[in-house]
């Protein structure tokens, strides 16, 4: 092996992914930072407790992206609710 190779290949994992590199330019930056965060949060856990991480990070993590979800769709109907004041004020909630 050459001393090229053998260069590259040690610095191999610092080296992105596309696919992450392809959704960080095409989603929101908001979106993009959340994930770094919620990435080093991961990691954290799973440097403290290994079985944990395994158990619960990827429960915890599509919990927080469905929660996301919903409150954006709460948020979505609180501000059609002031464009449509009329109806909403008839409806029983």
């Amino acid at each position: 092996m050459s001393v090229r190779a053998t260069r590259f290949f040690a610095c191999a994992c610092f080296v992105p992914s596309a696919t992450g590199l392809g959704l960080a330019f095409v989603i929101p930056a908001w979106n993009s930072i959340s994930m770094f965060i919620g990435a080093v949060i991961a990691y954290g856990v799973h440097r403290l407790s290994k079985p944990a991480s395994e158990r619960y990070n990827v429960a915890v993590a599509s919990g927080l992206i469905a929660g996301e979800s919903l409150v954006g769709v709460a948020v979505v109907l609180y501000m059609a609710r002031g464009m449509f004041a009329q109806v909403w004020d008839k409806l029983p909630f």
